[in-house]
């Protein structure tokens, strides 16, 4: 990822798919020379169960396991980007827009 790219990512809403299944869901605070990233107010989700699927975070508002499916609170966290799997951006109407680090 370039300096640039991360500057338009800044402070911007990024959910990241980690190699072990986790999901991160926060703000992008920075990007490291050796290519961390840094997110702000992060949830983290644990991988699915098996045979489990997620639904969609418009979703959240029905009975359910709420809280498993939103995450727990983490804070700041620290993303290995060796881990990272998939990067994804919340646009302003809610979607999300996949994209990759280069």
């Amino acid at each position: 990822m370039t300096s640039l790219s991360a500057r338009l990512l800044l402070n911007r809403t990024l959910r990241v798919s980690l190699t072990d299944g986790r999901t991160l869901t926060g703000t992008f605070a920075l990007l490291d020379p050796e290519e961390n990233i840094i997110l702000t107010a992060a949830r983290e989700r644990p991988p699915p169960r098996e045979g489990e699927v997620w639904r969609s975070e418009l979703d959240l508002g029905q009975e359910g396991e709420k809280e498993r499916e939103e995450g727990r609170w983490v804070g700041m966290v620290m993303v290995p980007g060796r881990l990272v799997k998939t990067l994804e951006i919340r646009e302003e109407a809610g979607g999300w827009w996949r994209g990759g680090l280069a």
